[in-house]
């Protein structure tokens, strides 16, 4: 039976959103040849097909414009398109559904945010607040929604600690893309450590830095640090900033943002070791890069980390910069033995943007 569908990738304009989004379109072009999917989208994803059409919307930069924006276009241009598409599902990979549907419709959201569920204590009074909001606005769509797409089993366990109810929680994490020839023309050694993270303080910036500060001179002078990441929130950027000018180390660590995709693929190919301190994650989208070009990753032990991780030969608590720091040197200090223990070769196989697509299309396709 033919379907219409609509897919909201408002809100899916970056980062992993962009890459789980447009990943997903381009497995549907081969493994739905039936259905009619209407996509709202704020950005260009050229994935083109018979069975696609795109509404794109122009959303300002003016964050109160923007949330004005969106707020129409999801809960009353929405409902509009329900009648004039004859809709009869809705897919969303940022926990939204529209507040109230004037039709009846099969729902299916994706949970990719758990912050809002775990307890962090360097929030500002504003942070709390808005995390307070994004918590109830993510148990409300899932109330709601007839099917949950969690990342993770840690992010379904913290969905039914919240009393969502666990049989309409599916477990379907990220892909890893498949190794691709990168075209870029710019050197670059793998002279240096990486952690790739847009800026919020639970992606534990600074004791990363503090870590490295406490490295031998002979690991230091050898390698930099460079950091790949927006900055979202500002003034953690420009803390993180100051503490490395503190610790005189602006020789040592650099911090890139608004690079390419292209360009933050090279770094992570080509880096000597990939270092993920973050103290709350889901399903960690860099890190899944990092396996697709095989590097060797040192990692926070932390769930859902064992999901994707689990034989990683070295962990470090997150909390303590010494722990950070001696699992850096006991990695440099035998690179052949770890080198040669870091095999992603199952996890590459069981996950795949094809298995990703294939899994949530079992939800709706009868």
């Amino acid at each position: 039976m033919k379907n219409n569908i609509i897919i909201n990738l408002i809100n899916s304009n970056q980062g992993a959103h962009l890459i789980r989004s447009k990943n997903f379109l381009l497995n549907l072009l081969k493994l739905d040849k039936v259905n009619n999917y209407i996509i709202l989208t704020e950005k260009n994803l050229n994935v083109k097909n018979k069975n696609f059409v795109y509404i794109k919307f122009d959303i300002s930069k003016n964050k109160l414009l923007s949330f004005i924006q969106r707020f129409v276009i999801q809960n009353i241009i929405i409902n509009y398109l329900f009648f004039k598409y004859d809709i009869k599902i809705y897919i969303n990979f940022s926990h939204t559904i529209p507040f109230i549907s004037l039709r009846k419709i099969f729902k299916i959201i994706a949970v990719t945010n758990v912050a809002p569920f775990v307890k962090f204590n360097k929030y500002n009074k504003l942070q709390k607040l808005k995390m307070f909001f994004l918590r109830y606005k993510i148990l409300y769509s899932c109330l709601f929604s007839d099917k949950i797409i969690s990342i993770s089993y840690y992010c379904k366990k913290l969905l039914k600690k919240n009393n969502i109810y666990g049989k309409k929680i599916v477990v379907i994490p990220n892909g890893i893309t498949k190794k691709i020839e990168i075209k870029n023309n710019k050197k670059i050694l793998n002279n240096y450590f990486l952690y790739v993270s847009h800026f919020y303080k639970y992606k534990n910036f600074e004791n990363l830095i503090t870590s490295y500060s406490m490295l031998p001179k002979k690991i230091s002078k050898k390698f930099k640090l460079i950091i790949i990441g927006n900055p979202y929130d500002n003034e953690y950027f420009y803390k993180i900033k100051k503490q490395i000018k503190k610790l005189k180390l602006l020789n040592n660590i650099k911090i890139y943002s608004n690079l390419s995709r292209d360009v933050i693929d090279k770094y992570i190919q080509n880096c000597y070791l990939f270092v993920f301190p973050s103290l709350i994650e889901n399903c960690p989208m860099s890190l899944l890069e990092a396996m697709q070009y095989d590097r060797p990753i040192l990692s926070s032990k932390i769930p859902p980390m064992n999901e994707f991780c689990n034989d990683l030969p070295i962990y470090f608590d997150p909390r303590k910069p010494n722990s950070i720091a001696n699992s850096i040197i006991e990695f440099c200090d035998n690179n052949v033995i770890m080198g040669n223990s870091y095999n992603y070769t199952k996890i590459k196989k069981k996950l795949t943007w094809e298995n990703f697509t294939k899994r949530i299309l079992n939800m709706y396709l009868i």
